[in-house]
């Protein structure tokens, strides 16, 4: 029987990371067929200029919302109630009274954030009073271990969950990291507003241009009370970046795909994020990015290796990124092809419904293997399916030489829990790529297996080990090198 949840969550309109997330939640196939879903949008604004606006509209909306949530509680009567609250300001308040609620009634409350700033309230008295209430027996799912100093002064990490955001893939084929631009094209793509850095990178634009630079900025996205299209211009115009910073207003499907494709550099200069979903976008498209090192930005970004990740606010470090990768094509196109990798491996929206759904079973009362088939034999293609729907490879052998399949299971980011029979003990590193455990041990392969079914974050960390020893030592091309050496000898 499939455990019944309520998510109570924001969904476009207005478009925000937290809203499509939220849609991409409410589309899953996989989250739908696993559990009972109900859903309620927790959003009152109707376009991005209305939210953090008041109103005697807004607060009736409220009222009808908490309405609702009632009598969905008693009709479902679901086993947990999923909320994406707002960390601080107003619209925390505003949540605070939703989950409160719903702990009232005697539910069950497990909260995803979305956004970051508790930290940032803590010390103020009300606020520090109402987040000692809100975190009270709840579990939390945060974007990011980087994330979780923003509520370890009220929440205990065992009663953490960490699930970093996917995205669909876009592409039908592989893109390619190579661009014929003669000028460079630089992409900023996000709502206008002060806080995404819209005049850091103005700023940092008007250096470079007096540095001698030539370049294009695309900026896209959608207007909002601080910046709106008159706003923007008079900004451009201030900075002498006519023609060289333009503003192409929203794009959304093939049009915004487009802006990624033609573009050499993406550019993220956000002063407050928890885990932008548009620098994985832009690494689909084997873009190299600048951006801020705000919220869980190092989790999507290796500083050096798919972009650069710059103190917020730092416009000369946003100048002396930038530059780096205008002035050099050859390290564009690396970081471009290194990005592509890491939004495969850890970032579609696959990885992130299984890695979501799992962190809802495990606090649901799941997260312990209930069924298992028998497939039969699986070659090429047909076998690939199965390791890449894993979440995790067992190889319980008692008689091995040197596994072979568990470097196919390394290859696919996968945790691996083997015996330490032959040479697998050089293969598997315990406690780091994955668990070794004695043969015939059928309690400690249990306890192993348990244990990476309820930590989500423990799978991915030890599947990403994995394929980075795979890639350093067991490729094909490898063990030719080795083998020569030893010939040769």
């Amino acid at each position: 029987m499939k455990s019944k949840i309520l998510f109570i969550m924001h969904m476009p309109p207005p478009v925000h990371g937290a809203a499509m997330m939220g849609k991409y939640i409410h589309d899953s196939k996989l989250i739908n067929d696993k559990f009972e879903c109900h859903y309620i949008n927790l959003t009152t604004a109707k376009s991005l200029q209305d939210i953090g606006k008041g109103g005697i509209k807004k607060l009736w909306k409220f009222v009808c919302l908490l309405a609702r949530i009632v009598k969905s509680l008693f009709s479902i009567h679901p086993q947990m109630v999923y909320v994406t609250p707002n960390s601080h300001g107003g619209a925390f308040y505003k949540d605070f009274v939703v989950v409160e609620l719903i702990k009232l009634l005697g539910y069950k409350v497990i909260v995803h954030y979305h956004n970051k700033g508790v930290a940032t309230c803590q010390d103020k008295w009300l606020d520090d009073k109402l987040y000692r209430i809100f975190f009270k027996n709840v579990k939390v799912i945060l974007l990011a271990d980087a994330l979780y100093q923003d509520v370890e002064k009220y929440v205990k990490r065992e009663n953490v969950f960490i699930c970093p955001n996917g995205i669909p893939t876009s592409l039908d084929v592989e893109p390619t990291s190579e661009r014929k631009n003669v000028i460079p094209q630089l992409l900023f793509l996000s709502n206008l507003l002060v806080d995404k850095g819209v005049l850091v990178l103005l700023d940092a634009l008007k250096i470079l241009k007096e540095r001698g630079y030539s370049f294009v900025c695309n900026f896209v996205g959608g207007e909002t009370a601080e910046i709106d299209a008159t706003r923007f211009a008079k900004e451009v115009e201030k900075r002498c970046l006519n023609d060289m910073a333009v503003y192409l207003g929203k794009k959304y499907g093939v049009e915004k795909n487009e802006e990624y494709r033609k573009s050499d550099v993406f550019v993220f200069p956000s002063l407050n994020e928890a885990f932008p979903l548009v620098n994985l976008e832009a690494m689909e498209f084997k873009l190299p990015i600048v951006a801020s090192d705000v919220g869980g930005v190092t989790a999507e970004i290796k500083n050096g290796a798919n972009g650069f990740v710059c103190e917020p606010g730092n416009t000369d470090a946003f100048v002396e990124s930038i530059s780096k990768l205008l002035d050099d094509s050859e390290l564009r196109q690396r970081m471009g092809e290194d990005g592509y990798r890491r939004f495969k491996e850890n970032f579609t929206l696959k990885s992130f419904e299984n890695r979501f759904a799992n962190s809802l079973q495990n606090e649901c009362g799941g997260g312990k293997l209930t069924l298992a088939y028998f497939q039969g034999k699986k070659y090429n293609e047909e076998k690939e399916v199965f390791f890449e729907n894993a979440d995790i490879f067992i190889f319980p052998t008692l008689n091995e030489a040197f596994g072979l399949v568990l470097l196919e299971a390394m290859e696919h980011a996968l945790p691996c829990i083997a015996t330490g029979e032959g040479g697998i003990s050089d293969i598997v590193d315990d406690g780091e790529t994955g668990f070794i455990v004695s043969k015939r041990n059928s309690e400690a392969l249990a306890d192993k297996i348990e244990y990476l079914l309820i930590h989500p974050e423990e799978r991915m960390r030890m599947g990403k080990l994995g394929y980075k020893k795979f890639k350093n030592q067991f490729t094909v091309g490898k063990f030719e090198e080795r083998l020569a050496e030893i010939l040769l000898s």
